[in-house]
């Protein structure tokens, strides 16, 4: 029997590139959609997984407890710094109790500089600084020299050239994905410089998000539609959340169906021999209910839609001047990728399932759900 025969609906990360175009699945139900989708999301580069549960995939995924969205429906009062400082602390605890050092991915951009500035606020003795470790390379140092200069006599340095020994099970990987989905959409920040900030501002008319996806993305009026139609319009319909403006939507796709693609994409870089049991060793620093409830109940502080795209993230740069006090970054700091900065490979694995386990077999076609998706 193959292991997906074996793991069936345990699958929780796939390689689109195994899916997109491939005769296997082209005249399935619901692929017209789901390739119009990865089509409009850089041709397959992310796989969908609906945390909100409104949608019918075609291809089976299952959502751990860990990434589930947290039911809102009690007051919160925690700031974002609270959340920073509550989790550092969880996850020195946990350092503690499993007897493994905290390796910091750290790139000096917005996510990797909240999660150093968190450690150095709640690292109270030698024996807190002694557990973590921060992992960068010189453009780390360039992209935000006066972080740099705080926590480099502070915590132990390793270059982030060679990852490979890193991954080897002996420590706590830690990394700043999921932040964008807590604050909206890289997609957001190319638009305002393609098409100038005011586009975030507009309506979610229909007539605006089919102009929005086919302007973008050089996309068919009938792949806009089945987009619009089955996707966009069926989350919005799901939730009483306010997706009203065009930002606050592209935020809400993020986070409802990216979110657990981001989570596990760094396990399925190999350039490491040893596998990563994510419920030890491997933790977004942001996945965790607090941070989803804070965006939940803050949705004005994830940019200023009166100011520019420069607020984008601007909870979380306030939060790093509490400890840099470097008001040019906090004023001026933009996002940009950084992934490859700081971890380099080939993404090779093509499945990882529930237990932790993962494959380099594509996947079969018995994969695709033989119902009616997206309908």
């Amino acid at each position: 029997m193959s292991i997906i025969k074996q793991h069936s609906c345990n699958l929780v990360w796939y390689r689109n590139a195994d899916v997109f175009n491939n005769p296997m699945f082209t005249y399935r139900p619901g692929y017209e959609t789901w390739h119009a989708y990865n089509k409009y999301s850089n041709k397959g580069g992310i796989n969908l997984v609906d945390r909100s549960g409104c949608l019918k995939m075609p291809i089976v995924t299952t959502t751990p407890d860990c990434l589930r969205i947290p039911k809102n429906n009690k007051p919160f009062n925690l700031t974002y710094a609270d959340c920073c400082r509550q989790r550092a602390r969880e996850l020195l605890d946990h350092s503690k109790n499993i007897n493994k050092q905290i390796v910091v991915l750290y790139s000096g951009g917005i996510d990797s500089s909240t999660i150093v500035s968190a450690f150095l606020d709640v690292c109270d003795d030698t024996s807190d600084f002694e557990r973590v470790i921060v992992a960068h390379n010189e453009m780390s140092i360039v992209e935000n020299p006066s972080l740099y200069n705080l926590f480099k006599n502070k915590f132990e340095k390793k270059s982030s050239e060679v990852m490979n020994f890193l991954f080897d099970g002996r420590f706590i990987i830690v990394h700043g994905e999921c932040n964008d989905q807590l604050f909206g959409s890289a997609v957001s920040v190319k638009l305002s410089g393609n098409k100038g900030y005011d586009i975030l501002k507009q309506e979610t008319s229909v007539d605006n998000l089919i102009n929005l996806i086919g302007c973008e993305k050089q996309m068919t009026e009938r792949e806009c539609s089945l987009i619009v139609d089955r996707i966009f319009k069926p989350l919005m319909d799901s939730t009483d959340i306010d997706l009203s403006k065009l930002y606050y939507l592209l935020w809400y796709i993020n986070f409802t169906l990216k979110w657990q693609n981001v989570y596990y994409r760094i396990c399925a870089i190999d350039s490491y021999k040893f596998g990563l049991k994510n419920l030890y060793t491997h933790f977004s620093f942001f996945n965790t209910n607090n941070f989803q409830l804070w965006t939940l109940n803050n949705l004005h502080r994830l940019i200023d839609l009166n100011d520019s795209i420069k607020t984008y993230k601007q909870t979380a740069k306030d939060y790093i001047y509490t400890i840099s006090k470097d008001e040019d970054y906090r004023i001026y700091k933009e996002k940009r990728g950084s992934l490859t900065h700081v971890y380099k490979g080939n993404n090779v694995i093509r499945q990882i399932f529930v237990d932790d386990s993962r494959s380099s077999e594509s996947l079969g076609e018995d994969s695709w759900n033989d119902q009616n998706s997206f309908v």
